[in-house]
């Protein structure tokens, strides 16, 4: 089967300049070589705006393990409380909780308008994590639990977003990149 790739000169191509053919063939050439780096970067332009869903699912996964472990240990042993001391307050617990959302929101944005294609997820989830650790030991996680979710799952989806978005348009230049260095392309070759 032919593919739109391939050049197969018809019969009366043989009777043509020959400089003609291989014109042709280092023209189609170039043109699968282009295409296959665009679909290549497309590829990891797709994957990459799937992993923010990715660390939705794993930092649920993470949540509800560590909401299945406090079934085990409601409360923290005594003898690993008189070994960590007092535990913080409510208050100095949302105080963290609130300084790390503004400070996740700002580097989001900030991300987002210098168009960074790495996904910052992963530390977000490092960084909420600790503080079902902190509610847990202060006796408050049953309290604290759906609001601490939502709150990390929020600003998790806010980076996929980002991150998707940012995908988006990179693979919308890329295609209009591509489609514009082959009418370059084939131009060229016609002369």
């Amino acid at each position: 089967m032919q593919n739109d790739h391939d050049y197969y000169p018809s019969p009366r191509h043989h009777e043509a300049d020959n400089s003609t053919t291989r014109v042709c063939d280092s023209t189609d050439q170039v043109i699968a070589g282009l295409e296959l780096i665009t679909l290549q970067r497309s590829r990891k332009l797709h994957a990459l705006s799937r992993l923010g869903l990715w660390g939705v699912l794993i930092f649920t996964a993470s949540a509800i393990a560590l909401w299945q472990a406090t079934v085990i240990w409601p409360t923290c042993p005594p003898h690993s409380r008189a070994l960590l001391g007092a535990s913080p307050t409510a208050e100095m617990i949302h105080a963290a909780l609130l300084v790390y959302v503004i400070s996740a929101l700002v580097l989001t944005g900030s991300r987002h308008t210098r168009k960074t294609e790495r996904y910052a997820g992963w530390s977000q989830i490092g960084f909420m994590l600790p503080f079902y650790f902190f509610y847990w030991y202060a006796d408050i996680l049953t309290l604290n639990f759906p609001h601490l979710t939502a709150i990390s799952v929020l600003l998790l989806l806010l980076e996929h977003l980002r991150l998707n978005l940012l995908c988006r348009e990179l693979l919308r230049h890329e295609y209009e990149e591509h489609s514009r260095k082959i009418r370059r392309i084939r131009l060229l070759s016609k002369h």
